[in-house]
C-alpha cells in the first residue's frame, strides 16, 4: 500500500515546517467541509490554535512516491533534470534542466516539464535527477 507523505513550507518564515521536530509546533490539519483550516498543537501549553499559521501562510506539497536515480524522495514543486531520447536511431538526447514537477488534476498523474512528460516510476528512476524546489533552487 502507498504511504502519503507530505512536506510544509512556511512563506512568511522562508523555511520548512518540522512537525515531528521538537522547534516546530505539531501541525495539523482539519476539513471542515470548506476546505482545510491549519492547527498547531503549541507544545508548551499543550493548546491547539491557528492563531500563528494560516493556509494562507503554507504550501502542502505531496510526495509523489516515486524516487529520482539517486533515490531522492520526488515531491510537487521539485525541480528536476532529465534527458528526453529524442532519436533512438542516432542516440540523440534533448536535456531539460529546472522543470518543475505538477500533478494533472485533468489526468490524475503527475508531470514535469514544459511538455508536460507524464512521470513513469520506471523511467523516473533512471533518468530524473531532483536538483531543488520552487521555494529555494538547490535541494
Amino acid at each position: 500500500m502507498r504511504q502519503f507523505k507530505f512536506r510544509i513550507w512556511h512563506k512568511n518564515e522562508l523555511r520548512w515546517l518540522d512537525p515531528w521536530g521538537e522547534e516546530d509546533p505539531i501541525l495539523s490539519l482539519k476539513d471542515f467541509g470548506q476546505g482545510c483550516t491549519v492547527y498547531l498543537y503549541d507544545r508548551e501549553d499543550s493548546e491547539h490554535t491557528n492563531k500563528y499559521c494560516q493556509m494562507d501562510d503554507i504550501v502542502i506539497q505531496q510526495s509523489t512516491g516515486m524516487k529520482d536515480c539517486d533515490g531522492v524522495e520526488i515531491y510537487e514543486g521539485d525541480l528536476v533534470d532529465f534527458d528526453i531520447c529524442i532519436s533512438s536511431n542516432k542516440g540523440e538526447f534533448e536535456s531539460y534542466k529546472k522543470q518543475e514537477v505538477k500533478y494533472c488534476e485533468v489526468n490524475g498523474v503527475y508531470i514535469f516539464g514544459k511538455d508536460e512528460f507524464c512521470m513513469l516510476d520506471h523511467i523516473v528512476k533512471h533518468t530524473i535527477k531532483v536538483t531543488g524546489n520552487v521555494f529555494n533552487e538547490t535541494a
